[in-house]
Order: C-alpha cells, then sequence, then structure tokens
C-alpha cells in the first residue's frame, strides 16, 4: 500500500522494517533528549540546594557570634554579683542544658513518637 508522499515523488513507500528502524531512531533520540533534560534539572537542582546550604551555613555563623556575643555580655553582667568562674559555670551549664532539650525535641520528632 503506498502512502499520498510516496504517489506524488515516485518514491517507493518505505517498508516495514524500515519503519521500525525510524521508530527505534526516534525513540532513541528521544530517550537521549530525556536524560539530558533531567541531567540539566539535576544539575540547576544542585546549584540551588549548594547556594541554599552556603547561606544556611552562613546564617548559622552569624549566629553563634551572637550567641557567643550575647554570653559574654551576660557573664560580664553576672560577674558584678558572683565569681566569675561561677558566672562561667552558670551559662555553660544552661546553654548545656537548654541544647540537651532541643536536641531530645529534635530526636522525638525525627523518630516520629
Amino acid at each position: 500500500m503506498a502512502t499520498a508522499r510516496a504517489l506524488r515523488t515516485s518514491e517507493p513507500a518505505p517498508s516495514v522494517a524500515e519503519s521500525f528502524d525510524r521508530l527505534v531512531d526516534a525513540a532513541q533520540g528521544l530517550a537521549t533528549d530525556q536524560v539530558g533534560l533531567i541531567r540539566l534539572e539535576i544539575e540547576a537542582t544542585l546549584v540551588r540546594l549548594s547556594a541554599g546550604a552556603l547561606l544556611v551555613l552562613l546564617g548559622l555563623l552569624v549566629m553563634i557570634s551572637g550567641w557567643v556575643a550575647a554570653l559574654c555580655g551576660l557573664h560580664i553582667l553576672l560577674s558584678q554579683w558572683m565569681h566569675p568562674a561561677a558566672s562561667l559555670g552558670l551559662l555553660a551549664t544552661t546553654t548545656l542544658a537548654a541544647g540537651a532539650v532541643v536536641a531530645w525535641i529534635g530526636s522525638r520528632r525525627l523518630l516520629g513518637s
């Protein structure tokens, strides 16, 4: 059975094998293009995540610096009423206890209970 194109150009219609080869080539090209697109999307996502992670780390560094400055100020303030070693001990104990509570809450949320 001849196609309309084959009738107009007087070229013989492609055989079933040739048509199947063209179909397979087109499918391979499509798969290759999809893999390339997925690779580009992954690269863009990794760049975005890297930039976000860098900003989070920078924010944490600034927050830690602020926390240390606040603790130094509290130490100076508390040293007026108590021994400096007792002031440092109080601040360290309070900070460790708060960190332990936050870590405990976080672990419970991770475990889902």
